[in-house]
């Protein structure tokens, strides 16, 4: 019975569901591991390269096209125009109660004086123009300069150069010495050898024989090997008043060989000189006459620097300063062409007109012009309103005398356009602009007058635009594009082969604060990435196919 029980037992049917749950997990869990190894690689793939896009994608070029501020209606329109006091009036046309309309001649400035003063504002620019080429042109020679050693570096090449040529002359001296030392030794040498090889005769004595002579003569008597010092012999031929001795003949005799007879004064010689009794010879062992003398020794030649030439430190610091003298001289050649553009617009505007139709309301002596700032002519209109409205310094050219403005107001929805009358030439205070403009720029308030102003009331806040044709060619990025360092601005841009590079622009600022307009540097078929995290590097690959996490991101 047991062994039946045991045997109709089926214990492993739960195993195989065991089995079939683990592989079910197996595959999830390999499903698993491939999303995120996929998406890992992926993520490596594309978080690796920076997105780029074209300038011309970005570009924001409606920034500059519209110039908006607020501004308030204005009582009964008035145009205040000012003496020059740089200018004489010459004729005025209009008197204090005429009426004038939009156009009319109100008075004339003296246009000699005027055409004088763009002519020497030219002049003053031809002068800048030359002073910034000289500037230029000091640069290039100084980049051209030659670079020499410092002065402490040229004394001690120069004292180099002596002291081998004082060790070479030294050692051509040297030189001879020694050659004369061994020719003297030489000669010593064959003298001592000579001495050695031969008999010494050192006494002599009077004998008499044959000849006129004999009676006198002092006799040496050797062998033929035998030999005498001319001091022996000079004694008796030259004589000795000191030890009593006169000139005496003296014969040198030898068994084997002639007498040899020397008279008296006949054969003087050195006393250092030998007497040969077998040869008849003297021999005499001076050094030789010609000692070659020292070699002969180039002057020195000394190094030529260019008197122009400038150390590498000198070469440093005028380049810096001639770059400074360059923009000083930029600055220049901008402010004398300032001073001829309004040199040039006093003249086109020497015949000053009404902008606005009116009567005279105060009028000055021409003569005598007002000089503590009040209006030299002003004039009331008498129909209309005025508006007084603002303009960013960046954009003080686009708002100008005589420019339409388009109005509209807030409250009644009443629209307008008013032509500009007058522009101050200071900052509004405590202006800051409206909207989303640039907080960091200056405000200058104009007035304009609004000859239909129907719907219009005085106090009344009015929005003010002046819509301009948008400059297609123009680059306007928005300012978190642009990165600078210590080399100035710059944007991060593919080279073309794929990497990121740096690329220097120049901007500048817009009445919108979070735009800036590149004014060089870029075109518009440059494709740049945006500069922060961990792709904007430098050389970092790049690609057009922007990834989840830059959409993300």
């Amino acid at each position: 019975m047991l062994k039946k029980n045991k045997a109709s037992k089926a214990p492993k049917a739960p195993k195989v569901k065991k089995h079939k749950g683990k592989i079910v997990g197996l595959v999830i869990l390999g499903i698993v591991v491939l999303a995120v190894v996929g998406g890992s690689i992926y993520y490596k793939y594309m978080y690796s390269k920076a997105y780029v896009q074209t300038v011309m994608d970005m570009n924001m070029t409606w920034v500059l096209s519209n110039n908006s501020s607020e501004g308030v209606i204005q009582d009964a329109a008035t145009q205040n125009i000012y003496w020059d006091a740089t200018s004489n009036i010459t004729e005025v046309y209009v008197k204090k109660g005429d009426t004038v309309a939009v156009g009319d001649k109100l008075f004339q400035y003296d246009t000699e004086s005027l055409e004088l003063q763009v002519e020497q504002a030219k002049l003053s620019l031809d002068v800048a123009n030359y002073n910034l080429s000289v500037a230029k042109q000091e640069l290039e020679n100084t980049g051209k300069a030659t670079i020499v050693p410092t002065d402490k570096a040229q004394a001690d090449e120069i004292k180099k150069i002596d002291e081998k040529h004082e060790a070479d002359l030294k050692a051509a001296q040297d030189a001879y010495d020694a050659a004369v030392a061994k020719a003297a030794k030489d000669a010593e040498d064959a003298k001592n050898a000579f001495i050695e090889s031969h008999d010494i005769l050192k006494t002599g004595s009077k004998s008499g024989g044959a000849g006129a002579s004999a009676a006198d003569a002092i006799v040496y008597t050797g062998d033929d090997n035998s030999i005498v010092q001319g001091s022996q012999i000079n004694l008796w031929v030259k004589g000795n008043s000191d030890k009593g001795i006169t000139p005496q003949y003296v014969t040198l005799k030898c068994a084997t060989l002639p007498d040899w007879e020397i008279g008296p004064m006949s054969s003087v010689v050195d006393d250092s000189a030998w007497y040969d009794l077998k040869t008849h010879s003297i021999h005499t062992f001076d050094p030789p006459a010609e000692v070659p003398g020292p070699a002969v020794i180039a002057d020195p030649k000394y190094p030529e620097y260019d008197p122009k030439g400038l150390t590498e430190n000198e070469k440093k610091e005028q380049t810096a300063s001639d770059e400074i003298g360059i923009k000083k001289a930029e600055n220049a050649v901008k402010s004398a062409q300032i001073n001829l553009d309004d040199a040039k617009r006093r003249l086109s505007e020497a015949t000053v007109t009404a902008k606005i139709a009116g009567v005279i309301l105060t009028m000055g002596d021409y003569k005598n012009p007002p000089q503590d700032g009040s209006a030299f002519i002003t004039i009331s209109s008498q129909n209309g309103l005025a508006v007084t409205g603002y303009v960013s310094e960046l954009q003080l050219d686009s708002m100008k005398e005589g420019d339409e403005i388009a109005i509209n107001s807030w409250e009644s929805g009443s629209y307008a356009t008013a032509t500009i009358t007058e522009g101050s030439s200071y900052p509004a205070a405590n202006y800051n602009g409206w909207s989303n403009g640039n907080s960091n720029v200056s405000w200058y308030p104009y007035t304009a007058y609004i000859e239909n102003a129907d719907g219009f009331k005085t106090g009344e806040y009015v929005q003010i635009s002046k819509v301009m044709e948008e400059d297609m060619d123009a680059i306007v990025l928005e300012k978190i594009y642009v990165r600078s360092d210590d080399n100035g601005n710059y944007v991060l841009a593919d080279n073309g082969k794929g990497r990121l590079v740096k690329k220097p622009v120049t901007v500048k600022n817009t009445s919108d604060s979070e735009y800036v307009q590149i004014t060089d540097g870029l075109t518009l078929d440059d494709m740049i990435a945006f500069p922060y995290g961990s792709k904007a590097k430098e050389g970092m690959k790049t690609t057009t196919q922007m990834s989840v996490f830059d959409m993300l991101f």
